[in-house]
């Protein structure tokens, strides 16, 4: 298993191999990747959305080789990271949602990729909200070394968390 300092991807070789199981409550980029990754390295990815997630990102991920188990559009996002995984052997579960790891993971790249296409001379960076990995890890790493850099989270209207409102539950 992964534990929750590890980054979110799959396990390394001497935890787990080939044709193990993958399990992860993700309709987004996280899903995406994990289900690329899981399709290189041969192990079985079951993504786990809200029955209301875009079709195109079911089939993107079907294509990738992911499985997909669909929740109920009612209990939102919080219903896939609820649900638990079903399968033969103990899946892995890399839980990018609350994961210490997936803020870490973009001060260490993304927010040195920025500063770097930059020059250092950034100003404002717009992020749209997700896990929140991806914000607090870039503007965290920004503001080290630029405090007065202006970092702009975007959520949707529907799942307006951060400003107080609920989950979707489209």
């Amino acid at each position: 298993m992964i534990s929750r300092d590890q980054p979110c991807a799959v396990p390394s070789p001497d935890r787990s191999g080939p044709g193990s199981v993958i399990v992860e409550p993700s309709a987004g980029n996280t899903g995406i990747g994990m289900a690329f990754v899981c399709a290189a390295g041969g192990y079985r990815c079951i993504l786990i959305m809200p029955d209301s997630f875009s079709i195109e990102r079911r089939k993107l991920n079907r294509f990738l080789g992911a499985e997909l188990m669909l929740t109920p559009k009612e209990k939102g996002i919080k219903g896939a990271v609820a649900r638990p995984g079903k399968s033969s052997r103990q899946p892995t579960r890399p839980t990018c949602h609350g994961n210490p790891a997936n803020p870490g993971i973009h001060r260490q790249t993304t927010a040195s990729e920025i500063r770097h296409d930059t020059a250092g001379q950034v100003d404002a960076v717009v992020i749209a909200s997700g896990t929140g990995g991806t914000l607090t890890g870039v503007a965290e790493r920004l503001k080290q070394s630029k405090p007065e850099v202006h970092v702009v989270a975007v959520e949707p209207e529907n799942s307006a968390i951060l400003s107080g409102g609920s989950p979707a539950r489209i």
